[in-house]
């Protein structure tokens, strides 16, 4: 049986588009998940995730898990995980 959350976020992906889609499955199947990460997972350019998990989190189906440190850039970055998750950890 499946809970609100999910039931909720079901209804919520059929709104958004394509892009956001893949973006918030990405970070639902692989989260917690950094930009720089997806942008491996997806092999698409950085510009292309960070406006759509921007949106995902404006839409509450994205949240910040906690930060990491990136070797990449040297600055600690968010681990982003899908709200679902987050609410099926509580």
């Amino acid at each position: 049986m499946m809970n609100e959350a999910s039931i909720e976020s079901y209804h919520a992906i059929e709104d958004i588009t394509d892009r956001q889609r893949e973006v918030y499955l990405a970070i639902r199947e692989n989260g917690p998940v950094t930009n720089r990460e997806l942008c491996s997972i997806m092999q698409l350019p950085i510009n292309c995730i960070t406006g759509r998990v921007s949106e995902l989190v404006q839409k509450n189906m994205v949240a910040s898990f906690g930060k990491r440190h990136d070797n990449v850039t040297e600055r600690n970055v968010n681990e982003w995980v899908a709200t679902e998750v987050v609410e099926e950890l509580s």
